[in-house]
């Protein structure tokens, strides 16, 4: 039964079939660690991993205020589940420079661009909607990503030059982390967005019943 809010970005996702147990022998072949950065809100950062069957699997999930842990985070996920990628808040500025970065390894940061979150989203929409995306209800912190899942929304944004939907800016760190780690192993291989009218890149011209379900 559909527990989200009004406007649910992520519509399609489903605790029965998404938030289920991984095998603890499962093989990977790559991952990405997303960071959204906090300002106002809080700071985030998701590991993300590559089966070798290509499923992509959740590993866990962070968020706190302070910067200094979340360095020690993202080293400790690069440690922990052997990831060498990460892509980061377009805000994050210092860490895709080896000189000025608090890591090591390969650090991109995440198109800035008009409609590039709704790209990032359409990845993730698309995911849960093939059921190639699990989030392992064992990984620290996904409980919590899983209720940031449900109450991730779009809000209606009318000024004289928008009209539009935008992503309400109200507990979606984690979220927004785990995006940007789908972004970072994604981008490459699905070339073809948007879609379908599109979930990706909601307008107000376009019916409201693409956006959320009806009850």
């Amino acid at each position: 039964q559909w527990v989200g809010v009004e406007n649910a970005i992520y519509d399609n996702f489903d605790r029965a079939k998404h938030l289920v147990p991984v095998r603890a022998d499962t093989a990977y072949t790559d991952g990405a660690i997303g960071v959204d950065y906090g300002d106002v809100h809080p700071h985030a950062a998701t590991a993300v991993c590559r089966t070798t069957g290509g499923r992509l699997i959740v590993r866990e999930a962070w968020a706190g205020r302070s910067y200094d842990d979340l360095v020690s985070v993202v080293g400790r996920f690069r440690t922990q589940y052997g990831i060498t990628r990460v892509r980061v808040d377009p805000m994050l500025k210092g860490w895709e420079r080896p000189a000025e970065s608090p890591i090591r390894g390969r650090v991109n940061r995440a198109d800035a661009s008009p409609g590039s979150r709704k790209n990032r989203i359409e990845y993730v929409y698309r995911l849960f909607g093939d059921n190639a995306l699990t989030v392992d209800i064992n990984g620290a912190g996904n409980f919590e990503l899983a209720d940031e899942i449900e109450m991730y929304h779009w809000v209606h944004r009318q000024t004289d030059q928008v009209d539009d939907l935008v992503v309400a800016r109200v507990n979606e760190d984690r979220v927004a982390s785990m995006e940007y780690a789908v972004e970072e192993l994604e981008a490459g291989l699905r070339l073809e967005l948007p879609y379908r009218g599109s979930l990706g890149n909601p307008s107000r011209s376009e019916p409201q019943e693409q956006f959320r379900r009806v009850r």
